[in-house]
C-alpha cells in the first residue's frame, strides 16, 4: 500500500508546485505511515538488510577518488563537492536546491565569483517523503532532479554498459548516499536499487561506486568521508562497525588523515542521558574512539534529519586539538524546523570515556557526545568533560523561528491546497469530533444539573471516556514529539498538562456553547414548526455548533504547539511539521585543498510557489521550469561560511 496522501503525479508537464508537501496531520496519513513504519521496525529486528551486505556479496572497500585532484577546470588545485539531505517533501523547494545543486556556475550574493558544480554529490537520506517507494522516489526526487538539470553542465551521462571497474572520469558525475528513517520505510530497497545495486545510479546520469549502503571514501587532498547507516535502530549495526573497523585498523586510511563523518540523524543533538549505556557504548561511539586510537581527525560531523541548518564548533575536539564542527544541515526540501528548540538551543558535551567494565576489551572506549540542559549540574555528577560546544550559525536565526512558530495558531485551519479530507483540517476535525463527543453528557444535562450528576454521566459514557482518552493521547504525543519512550519527565508533564488543558477547554464548551444552544432550541420551537421539521428542532444546536467546535479545538490545539515551540522548546517535529514553511532552504558546498576546507552554506530565503514552463532558445536543454512572474527570484545568498583547517600536530597526542 503506498502511504501517500494523495495520488502521485508524473511527467515533464507536472510543475513542482504540483507535488505537493506532506500533510503530516492528515489522520489517514498518519495511520499508513504508522503502519508500515511498524512494519519496518519488525522486520529489522528480525531481519536487518545491512547484515546481508558480506565481504562474499558485496565487498567493503574505500572508493579512492583522489586521482580526481586538478580537475577542475580554472581551479586545479581543488575538488567541489556539496551535500544535500531530506529532499522529497515540497517541490518548489526540492526543485529550487536542486537547481542550484546542478547549475554549472552558480552565483551567490556575496562571492565575487560563481561556483562551480560541485562532481561529487553527497546525498544524506530521507529522498522521498511521506515513506520510500519506487513511486515516491520517482515523483518527488527523481523527476524534480532530472528537469533540473542544465545542459551546460561540464558531466555527461555515465556509459550504460559501464564497468565496475572504469576508470573515474574527470566529466562523470559522482554519487554516494546514506539512508535515513523514512528510506528504511521499505528495508531500504527503492534506496539500494537506485545507489548500491548497480554502481550506474538511476538519478542524474551519475555514478554511485558504493556496494552497500554505507560508504568510505578517499577524496583529493587526503580528506575522507565516512558515511553510516543506523536504519531504524539509532546505531550502527555489528557488521557495519566491524567493515569500518577493518579499513580503519588495515591502516587504508593514514594516521593523521582528516575525516568528515556523515550520519543520518545529528547524534549530538540527543540528550545525554539517553546516550550512556554504561559498559556496552553504542557502536558509533567506539567507531570514534577507535578513530582517534588510529590518529585520525574528526573535523566534521555532519547530518540531515533536522530541517534546518545549525553550526556548532567543538574545540580541542581531536588527538592533536583540532576542532570539530557540529552541522546539521537537513535542508534539501520538506517543511523547515525551527530553530530554538531544546536541540539547538542546549549546550553540547563531548567526553573522552572509557568504560573499564565493559566485556571484551574492545569495548573499553568510546566518545560521548550529546546534549544537556545544565551543563554545570553535569559535572556536579562527576562527568568530566574535555569540551564544550560553542554556538556558530542558525539558519533561520532564533527571531525568525519565533515568527515562524507563531503561525501553529492557525495552522491546522488551513488546507495550503490539498483537498480538504487530504489536508492537516481532518486533523482539526477529529480533534472537534473529540470535542463534541465529551462534552455532549455535559450540554445535555441542563442548567440546574450539580456536580456530582456531571460526573457521573462522564464516568458512565464510554463515548465520552474515549473521547477524552483519545484527547489525552494526541495531547502526550504531541508534547513527546510521537515518542514518548525517549521523553524526560518535562515531556511528559507538557503532555499531561496539556491533555488536562484540552479535556477542560472541551468539557467548557460543551456544556457552555452546546448547552446554551440546546436550552435555546424550545424558544425557537415555535419558528420551526412545519411538516418534518421534529428532528431539525433536536439537531440544529449540534449543526451550529459543530464548525464552532472544530475551529476552537483547532485554535486550542495550534495555541499548544506554538506554547511547546516557544516557551517549552520542545517537541522540534510536532511544533514545525504544520506549518509546512517551505523557505531557509539550501545546501553545502565543499571544496577541498592541500592546507584546508573550504564550506558554503548556500540559502534561498524565499523561494517560487509558482513556475511556468521553460523555453530554452535554440534547442538548449536548460531547466524545464523557471519562477512565474511576481515570485521569487532564486537568489542565493551566503548563509554560513568557514575554513576546516589541518591543524598542527601537538607535542602530546590525545589517547
Amino acid at each position: 500500500m503506498l502511504p501517500a496522501m494523495t495520488p502521485e503525479r508524473f511527467g515533464r508537464s507536472v510543475p513542482p508546485q504540483a507535488r505537493r508537501p506532506v500533510p503530516w496531520y492528515a489522520p489517514i496519513g498518519l495511520r499508513q505511515i504508522a503502519q508500515q513504519q511498524l512494519w519496518s521496525t519488525r522486520l529489522l529486528h528480525n531481519l536487518d538488510r545491512r547484515e546481508t551486505f558480506t565481504e562474499r556479496s558485496a565487498p567493503f572497500r574505500l572508493i579512492d577518488l583522489s586521482s580526481l585532484q586538478g580537475t577542475q577546470p580554472g581551479d586545479p588545485e581543488g575538488f567541489w563537492f556539496d551535500f544535500v539531505a531530506d529532499t522529497g517533501d515540497g517541490g518548489s523547494a526540492t526543485y529550487a536546491v536542486a537547481r542550484g545543486l546542478l547549475a554549472p556556475q552558480l552565483e551567490v550574493q556575496g562571492e565575487a565569483h560563481p561556483l562551480p558544480e560541485g562532481q561529487l554529490l553527497l546525498l544524506g537520506g530521507d529522498l522521498a517523503y511521506p515513506a520510500a517507494s519506487p513511486e515516491l522516489y520517482q515523483a518527488r526526487l527523481v523527476e524534480l532532479f532530472e528537469l533540473a538539470r542544465d545542459g551546460r553542465s561540464r558531466f555527461v551521462d555515465a556509459p550504460p554498459d559501464l564497468k565496475e571497474d572504469t576508470p573515474w572520469q574527470p566529466d562523470h558525475k559522482l554519487l554516494a548516499a546514506i539512508p535515513q528513517n523514512h528510506d528504511w520505510f521499505d528495508s531500504a530497497s527503492t534506496f539500494c536499487r537506485y545507489f548500491v545495486n548497480d554502481e550506474k545510479a538511476g538519478l542524474i546520469g551519475a555514478r554511485s561506486p558504493q556496494p552497500r549502503s554505507y560508504f568510505a571514501l578517499a577524496l583529493p587532498h587526503d580528506w575522507y568521508v565516512l558515511g553510516l547507516d543506523f536504519a531504524l535502530t539509532g546505531d550502527l549495526d555489528r557488521s557495519q562497525y566491524e567493515a569500518f573497523a577493518r579499513l580503519i585498523e588495515a591502516g587504508a586510511i593514514p594516521r593523521g588523515a582528516q575525516l568528515l563523518l556523515i550520519y543520518p540523524e545529528p547524534t549530538w543533538t540527543r540528550r545525554l542521558a539517553d546516550l550512556r549505556r554504561d559498559a556496552y557504548p553504542l557502536r558509533f561511539q567506539r567507531l570514534e574512539h577507535l578513530c582517534a586510537q588510529h590518529g585520525l581527525e574528526i573535523r566534521l560531523r555532519l547530518a540531515g534529519d533536522l530541517h534546518h541548518y545549525v553550526r556548532d564548533r567543538l574545540p580541542a575536539a581531536t588527538p592533536t586539538g583540532g576542532s570539530c564542527d557540529l552541522v546539521t544541515c537537513g535542508s534539501g526540501g520538506a517543511f523547515g524546523h525551527l530553530t530554538h528548540s531544546r536541540e539547538v538551543r542546549e549546550p553540547k558535551l563531548m567526553q573522552w570515556a572509557s568504560e573499564p567494565d565493559a566485556v571484551p576489551e574492545e569495548l573499553c572506549g568510546r566518545v560521548l557526545l550529546g546534549r544537556v540542559a545544565d551543563a554545570a549540574a553535569a559535572a556536579v555528577q562527576g562527568l568530566d568533560f574535555s569540551t564544550r560546544s560553542e554556538p556558530q550559525v542558525r539558519y533561520p536565526d532564533e527571531a525568525a523561528s519565533r515568527r515562524l512558530a507563531r503561525g501553529n495558531l492557525l495552522a491546522l485551519l488551513r488546507p495550503r491546497g490539498e483537498p480538504w479530507w487530504h489536508s492537516n483540517l481532518t486533523f482539526a476535525l477529529l480533534l472537534g469530533a473529540l470535542w463534541l463527543l465529551l462534552g455532549a453528557p455535559l450540554a445535555t444535562a441542563g442548567a440546574e444539573s450539580g456536580a456530582a450528576e456531571h460526573l457521573q454521566r462522564l464516568l458512565t459514557s464510554p463515548t465520552a471516556l474515549a473521547a477524552g482518552a483519545g484527547l489525552g493521547f494526541c495531547a502526550l504525543m504531541l508534547a513527546c514529539d510521537n515518542d514518548p519512550l525517549r521523553a524526560d519527565r518535562g515531556d511528559w508533564a507538557w503532555g499531561l498538562g496539556l491533555g488536562l488543558l484540552w479535556i477542560g477547554a472541551a468539557l467548557a464548551w460543551g456544556q457552555g456553547l452546546v448547552g446554551g444552544l440546546l436550552a435555546l432550541a424550545p424558544a425557537l420551537a415555535p419558528a420551526l414548526a412545519w411538516p418534518g421539521a421534529g428532528p431539525l428542532a433536536q439537531l440544529w444546536p449540534w449543526a451550529v455548533a459543530a464548525p464552532a467546535t472544530v475551529i476552537a479545538a483547532a485554535l486550542v490545539a495550534g495555541a499548544s504547539l506554538w506554547a511547546l515551540a516557544s516557551l517549552g522548546h520542545r517537541a522540534v517535529t510536532n511544533s514545525s511539521s504544520a506549518l509546512s514553511h517551505q523557505g531557509h532552504k539550501g545546501f553545502l558546498r565543499f571544496c577541498a585543498r592541500a592546507d584546508r576546507l573550504e564550506v558554503w552554506m548556500l540559502g534561498l530565503d524565499e523561494l517560487p510557489q509558482d513556475w511556468l514552463r521553460a523555453s530554452p532558445a535554440g534547442g538548449d536543454r536548460r531547466p524545464q521550469w523557471e519562477p512565474a512572474p511576481g515570485q521569487p527570484p532564486l537568489n542565493w545568498r551566503v548563509v554560513d561560511r568557514f575554513d576546516i583547517e589541518r591543524p598542527q600536530p601537538s607535542p602530546a597526542p590525545r589517547t
